[in-house]
């Protein structure tokens, strides 16, 4: 098959995960999923209560609700470098959640709006955060042109389908001066080259597309964005989150230590910092 983002190159079948194949362009190297099912049937069989609440063995959160203060702390990291760049307006959150990154940018006077595809999750933001969030695919979403400021996708990019539409859709609603800001994982790095397939973020069938540097300069750039900067990023992970990859990595015996009641009473309240050069934050803005 022809690459997705046309660069001349063929999709390759490169690995199998979790009963999927993963497809690796032979001249770009992006790698996406192959899938047949609909993707309005996946949005809603995947993103209900259990992605957000252990319904899931593997992916998806332990309890999302419950990780409130390490997502807040995450986001509160990404909103301090997007104040050096752009300290008001009005900002959207796709891919919003709850809303917690709406209620720390608002915290610091933004103009916030949502969109997220989830409506267990949306229905269980703040009343005063919910009235600003649109429960719809991204795909299905409406908003004036030219209206935002700031549009941020944390961890959203590799579970859309399309995300060269979306961007081009993302793109009319973003203001001349105006900053998008990507997080996603970097297949490139070192730490994904030495795990290889076994990499935490090739996690099918949720993850649809898996980007580096390039390949994700490249789509922005076909949508009419020109990258600004790209920065490798930690996060702030909890013991029951961290025990979670530790399971999708089939590393049993840390699963069972991270999961043990002992562990938990001692240490289930810390949170780590793990920074291993995987996790990309990339800064965009329309093309001049």
């Amino acid at each position: 098959m022809e690459c997705y983002l046309k660069c001349g190159g063929n999709e390759n079948f490169s690995f199998r995960k979790n009963g999927y194949n993963i497809l690796k362009c032979s001249k770009c190297g992006v790698y996406r999923l192959e899938t047949s099912d609909k993707y309005d049937d996946f949005l809603k069989k995947y993103y209900s209560e259990g992605y957000f609440k252990s319904g899931d063995d593997k992916f998806g959160y332990a309890d999302y609700l419950a990780e409130e203060s390490m997502v807040k702390k995450n986001m509160r990291s990404y909103l301090n470098d997007l104040k050096e760049i752009k300290n008001r307006g009005k900002l959207l959150d796709v891919g919003c959640a709850a809303g917690f990154l709406l209620e720390e940018a608002k915290s610091l006077g933004y103009e916030v709006s949502g969109i997220d595809t989830s409506e267990y999750i949306v229905n269980r933001a703040r009343d005063d955060i919910r009235e600003s969030i649109t429960c719809s695919a991204l795909h299905e979403a409406k908003f004036e042109s030219d209206k935002f400021d700031v549009i941020t996708m944390f961890d959203l990019i590799e579970h859309l389908s399309d995300p060269l539409t979306d961007l081009k859709k993302v793109y009319e609603w973003l203001n001349p001066e105006g900053i998008l800001v990507i997080g996603t994982g970097d297949v490139d790095s070192l730490y994904s080259k030495l795990l290889g397939r076994h990499n935490h973020f090739f996690a099918p069938p949720h993850h649809l597309f898996y980007f580096s540097r390039k390949t994700i300069t490249k789509l922005l750039e076909q949508s009419g964005l020109e990258v600004v900067s790209i920065r490798a990023k930690g996060k702030w992970l909890t013991i029951p989150y961290v025990a979670r990859v530790a399971k999708h990595f089939d590393i049993r015996w840390m699963e069972i230590i991270l999961n043990s009641k002992l562990f938990l009473n001692i240490f289930g309240k810390l949170w780590i910092y793990l920074f291993f050069g995987d996790n990309m934050v990339v800064w965009a803005k329309k093309r001049s």
